[in-house]
């Protein structure tokens, strides 16, 4: 009976917060960040029942409100990475590959290592929790995963220059998966060696680490080539196929995620990598009703996901084993500053370096590196890999501290930089124009594929004076709506105001090359083998 009342909870508590982002959107207000409003829910349920007076009631609740990391892991962090990965520009990602792998994987190292060295420093000097050096090297990795979908929701609504968006988006996308594998590798690391670390067990751990993600990347292509391949040779096109069609690539994404964590891989970098995959050819052999329709759905389910995240992070102040003590506290605060010191270290540097290769129109400037450390917030990644180090960690006191201190970190920049970025962007005049719409309607900071995943502008070149022709099933799926042509611009056959297929390929890659400095010449070889021959092997 009170397991039925808690999922109750848990029902009644989403719906009221998605009326209540609905107010926040309708009234336009700019004081608490989304992501923080759905931490103050959190909290005040987890008040709710921490206070109640039916202590048997409170009892049983508290366990099953408790933040369960496999439930994060195993529930909800597959939709909302995968929706990342498919719905982000592609264009513009790749373009920009160089400087957001450097962001996404060396900041990462940088930031873990800093941090590390940050809180052991802090530990010897002043009075708070007394950590080992390898514990304050898992701290690091887990508190190294970004979370900005605040402040991409700001972004979104404000409508700021596109490579900006897109790197922060970009990072976040491959940090969080960077991120987990560094905090699996160093768990495996303390548990094998404690603190007797040497340079053997040092080079082991990096051989690990590559392993895991290498391999990851390669099974999330395998199963998303494989998908595309797939529809592209079996006519589920059909109307009557259109249940099988959507169940399939429904089921897709989880088992490439499945996959790799039952080989010991990361099931987080394999699922990223299907999503982009399929998004870049998987979708283009769908129907286009079905395309449509899972587009939507995968959108849903991370918007749920991310919504109860949140509400389940702020429950856990109540609900969850963090300590809460001087000491625990003290903790926290040194691992805040710590991380402020060891992005700004990171960002800075990689930028420049990287506006060493980039045309001079297209360097990222100061104003965009300092937004890009402004939006190094943390969230449900980082509070989840805190609460299951309690259990991974040879000292379960230690992972309940370092949950208090992450809790800390979440809060203090959500609330805190997720609250300013818009003013600093429109203080540095990194404003394009007013984005119409409000705020992405896919997650609380997730781009919908409209605003962030697509582009818009074709329409505003060769706009057609009459719809286009619907699509039939030639190998290609379509458009969905217009205004979203990178969906797909059709077979040869399919022309849009007389514009051809290659023609259009051709537009959309001189304007998203127009922004991240890649030349429409550079795009060879032969436009990557024609899309990989008209999205896998045209029979």
């Amino acid at each position: 009976e009170i397991e039925f009342l808690t999922i109750a909870l848990f029902m009644t508590t989403l719906f009221f917060s998605q009326l209540v982002l609905y107010v926040s959107r309708s009234i336009k207000q700019n004081v608490l960040p989304e992501a923080g409003i759905l931490l103050l829910i959190g909290m005040m349920i987890g008040g709710i029942i921490k206070n109640s007076e039916r202590a048997d009631v409170v009892a049983a609740v508290a366990q099953l409100t408790e933040f369960d990391a496999n439930l994060f892991f195993v529930v909800l962090l597959p939709p909302i990475i995968f929706d990342s990965g498919y719905t982000i520009r592609h264009g513009l990602f790749f373009g920009n590959f160089g400087v957001i792998c450097g962001l996404a994987v060396f900041a990462t190292f940088i930031s873990t290592m800093l941090v590390a060295v940050g809180v052991y420093w802090s530990t010897q000097i002043f009075s708070i929790y007394q950590a080992k050096w390898m514990e304050c090297l898992i701290f690091g990795a887990l508190i190294s995963a970004t979370d900005p979908v605040t402040v991409i929701a700001v972004f979104n609504r404000i409508g700021v220059k596109p490579l900006l968006l897109i790197l922060v988006f970009g990072e976040s996308v491959l940090n969080d998966a960077v991120a987990l594998v560094l905090f699996r590798t160093m768990i495996v690391f303390e548990l094998d060696n404690g603190t007797d670390a040497n340079l053997r067990n040092d080079a082991s751990a990096a051989a690990d680490f590559c392993k895991i993600l290498v391999g990851s990347i390669v099974i999330g292509i395998f199963i998303g080539l494989f998908s595309a391949f797939l529809f592209k040779v079996v006519n589920l096109y059909e109307t009557d196929m259109r249940a099988i069609e959507c169940s399939i690539a429904m089921l897709l994404p989880f088992m490439s995620y499945s996959l790799a964590a039952g080989l010991e891989l990361s099931g987080i970098v394999s699922i990223l990598f299907t999503g982009i995959t399929m998004a870049s050819y998987t979708r283009h052999n769908l129907s286009e009703e079905s395309a449509q329709f899972l587009h939507e759905t995968y959108s849903i389910l991370a918007h749920l996901a991310e919504t109860f995240v949140f509400v389940y992070l702020g429950m856990a102040c109540f609900t969850g084993d963090g300590i809460w003590d001087g000491e625990a506290i003290g903790f926290g605060i040194a691992g805040l500053i710590a991380c402020l010191v060891s992005r700004a270290i990171a960002v800075f540097p990689i930028c420049l370096l990287a506006n060493l290769a980039r045309r001079p129109e297209n360097k990222i400037t100061k104003r965009e590196m300092y937004v890009l450390w402004h939006s190094g917030l943390r969230g449900g990644m980082a509070f989840a890999l805190a609460a299951s180090s309690t259990n991974e960690m040879d000292n379960e006191y230690t992972g309940r501290v370092f949950e208090s201190a992450t809790t800390i970190i979440v809060f203090a920049t959500v609330f805190l930089f997720g609250g300013t970025v818009q003013g600093v962007c429109k203080g540095f005049g990194l404003i394009e124009k007013e984005a119409s719409g409000g705020s992405s309607p896919a997650g609380h900071g997730r781009a919908n594929s409209y605003d962030l995943g697509r582009s818009n502008s074709l329409d505003d070149v060769h706009a057609p004076s009459e719809p286009s022709p619907s699509r039939t099933h030639s190998g290609i799926g379509g458009s969905f709506s217009p205004g979203s042509a990178y969906f797909g611009t059709g077979q040869a056959d399919t022309n849009i105001a007389g514009v051809s297929e290659i023609e259009l390929s051709e537009l959309q890659a001189d304007q998203l090359g127009s922004a991240n400095g890649v030349s429409p010449s550079s795009r060879s070889p032969r436009d990557a083998w024609s899309r990989f021959d008209r999205h896998v092997l045209t029979p």
